[in-house]
């Protein structure tokens, strides 16, 4: 599976020392690394991976808060890289007339 996994580390260079090491040691592949100004001066560094089977987003969620995340936050990535709950609800709005930009209301001519 592919995750994005926004965590803030309370000692930032050790952290994300520790993150690397051990997403490597468990067998899963970094995609990704970004870092952008978080609440109260912190950081917040987006980590996007791809697990070996049986990973889940709150099996991650515990494993980076072991390694030193002070908080974080697991989203499911699909194949292209979107979030899946944005996913769905891309689909649901595109469902609805509406949201595919056609008139939904007859009119009468």
């Amino acid at each position: 599976m592919m995750y994005s996994a926004k965590a803030v580390f309370t000692e930032r260079r050790s952290g994300v020392a520790n993150m690397v090491a051990g997403i490597t040691g468990q067998g899963m592949a970094l995609m990704a690394l970004r870092s952008q100004p978080g609440w109260n001066g912190m950081l917040v560094d987006e980590i996007v991976l791809v697990t070996p089977g049986g990973w889940t987003a709150e099996r991650l969620e515990t494993f980076l808060l072991a390694i030193g995340a002070s908080t974080v936050k697991v989203t499911t990535l699909d194949a292209e890289g979107r979030s899946t709950s944005e996913t769905e609800e891309r689909k649901a709005r595109m469902a609805h007339p509406a949201g595919s930009h056609r008139g939904w209301m007859a009119r009468a001519s």
